[in-house]
């Protein structure tokens, strides 16, 4: 799963830096919200599975 989000981070980076977009730690946004909301519906998949402590929505 952590290969797939820095994957998925490096493919909307590059198409940003293709587009002239500007990149920087403010930036956006938008753009990477699809990658945090799968993470995070794995991880609370798997914490779920496993009866793991979790405060994922």
């Amino acid at each position: 799963m952590l290969n797939w989000s820095v994957a998925e981070a490096k493919k909307v980076s590059e198409r940003l830096h293709r587009e002239g977009a500007k990149i920087g730690l403010d930036t956006n946004h938008k753009e990477y919200a699809y990658i945090r909301e799968e993470r995070n519906r794995r991880l609370k998949e798997i914490a779920e599975k496993y009866g793991l402590p979790h405060n994922l929505k």
